[in-house]
């Protein structure tokens, strides 16, 4: 017989004692682990306290019983908590009605007691590798959603404030230490959390990013832990949450400082425990994730208004790393600049686009307030706004009065000729310019929520690291 799934825990339940000692001894024989319950009540409960990889059971539980009555009602109410586990029934009364029921109800599979050794055995082999196999599928459904980024980071620099801090990765890669990135807006948070978990020995396994600002707290639970078929309304199917899928690899939470007090605590037992439910579950599951965190609020200052857990911030600031400005490290921003100015040629067909040195001048001499994503937001309009391949120093538009731009639409784009969506585009990026790492304020000038805000960005490829 082939080899059976590695570390497979089987639930076995029947009312006959020699029954539960037969299963006991063949498992174990072939390296299964075992649990065995004598009552449905005692089956649910088992599945309440830990995870099963299939569950065997009898239909019948009381003596002098042969309608199976008792069984259909068990596989009933484990569907409900449990829409993947495989559930194969085992009776000494089987007729093809009884196996047509036990399907309908939600059975994996059938087999007839006494029980083929050879035949149980492929049964669930089988079925714990379909059930495996869907799970996986579901997860990469998951990672698929969250767009998980499978390139190493191209985060680009060479100022001595940069390489310090990346030294410090290369310095803990094997640990699991949790990472707090501070930094202004636009300084590349997200893109250095990637270059830490490539600098890892995580860095074959998912990177997991969720923006916590964009996460309401109606959904929190549903997202970060999953959710099972029918636990709310809308819940049409089964969800992996954001840690689950990052299982192995890392998690990493950005704008941590808009995280709700009560969700706060949520967080703090996860990251203690690594146990989590999914929501409408009972079952406790676990997953062993590292912890990236990062804000460009002070979150000591959070702390001491009470707006932050105390407890929370010195759980992930293992490692804390501040990323400096974009005015404070000049030696990046003509290769930065270099790299836009290539990713915008490409994509907008323009090649060979070179940078004028009057403009690199202007450029180092910019203080640059929105950081590298102004910086990349400036190559792409002079990239797309030039007819030569030579960018001047007035294509770039740093001359301007910036407030001025954005206080009127009509300087900030045109809109003759633009879809909604540009317009919209253009909106987010003249509101982000004016209120700089104030998304509250430009939230409210655009009459919208901040999570609304948040989702908007991340619909337009906006990247507020």
């Amino acid at each position: 017989m082939s080899t059976l799934p590695s570390a497979v825990h089987v639930l076995v339940a029947d009312d006959q004692p020699d029954i539960l000692r037969s299963a006991q001894l063949l498992f174990k024989s072939e390296g299964i682990a075992c649990t065995t319950c004598e009552t449905p009540k005692a089956v649910l409960s088992q599945l309440k306290k830990q995870h099963f990889d299939i569950v065997l059971l009898d239909l019948n539980y009381q003596k002098d019983t042969t309608s199976g009555t008792e069984g259909l009602e068990l596989i009933q109410a484990i569907r409900k908590e449990h829409d993947t586990l495989p559930i194969v029934v085992m009776t000494a009364w089987a007729t093809i009605d009884i196996a047509v029921n036990t399907m309908k109800v939600g059975a994996s599979d059938f087999i007839s007691k006494p029980w083929d050794v050879e035949r149980l055995l492929s049964i669930v082999k089988t079925q714990v590798a379909l059930s495996r196999a869907l799970l996986r599928q579901n997860q990469l459904e998951g990672e698929n959603r969250v767009l998980r980024a499978d390139n190493k980071s191209d985060l680009i620099f060479a100022s001595a404030a940069m390489q310090n801090i990346r030294q410090s990765f290369e310095q803990i890669s094997a640990s699991d230490a949790c990472v707090l990135i501070t930094g202004e807006n636009g300084t590349g948070k997200t893109q250095l959390a990637r270059l830490c978990h490539d600098l890892s020995h995580r860095a074959n396994k998912p990177f997991i990013a969720v923006n916590m600002g964009a996460l309401s707290a109606s959904v929190f639970e549903s997202e970060i832990f999953g959710h099972e078929k029918g636990a709310f309304t809308g819940a049409n199917s089964q969800r992996i949450g954001r840690f689950e899928l990052a299982d192995g690899g890392t998690l990493f939470l950005d704008e941590i400082a808009n995280l709700p007090e009560k969700q706060q605590a949520t967080l703090l037992r996860l990251l203690e425990s690594g146990e989590f439910e999914r929501v409408g579950s009972s079952t406790t599951r676990r997953a062993n994730v590292r912890i990236i965190c990062a804000t460009n609020d002070n979150l000591l200052q959070a702390v001491a208004n009470g707006k932050f857990r105390q407890d929370l911030y010195y759980r992930i600031a293992t490692v804390p790393v501040q990323i400096p400005p974009l005015r404070e490290r000049t030696e990046d921003i003509s290769l930065l600049a270099d790299f836009f100015l290539e990713k915008f040629g490409k994509k907008y067909h323009k090649s060979d686009l070179q940078i004028h040195e009057t403009a690199r001048s202007l450029m180092a001499n910019y203080a640059w307030p929105g950081n590298v994503r102004e910086l990349q937001h400036c190559m792409e309009r002079a990239a797309l706004l030039t007819n030569t391949t030579m960018i001047e120093a007035m294509q770039l538009g740093l001359t301007e009065n910036m407030a001025q731009v954005t206080s009127s639409p009509s300087k900030a784009c045109q809109l003759d000729g633009l879809t909604l969506a540009e317009v919209e585009y253009h909106m987010l990026d003249a509101a982000l310019i004016k209120y700089l790492r104030k998304p509250d304020q430009a939230a409210k000038a655009l009459g919208i929520s901040r999570s609304a805000l948040y989702r908007k960005l991340a619909k337009h490829g906006f990247d507020m690291s």
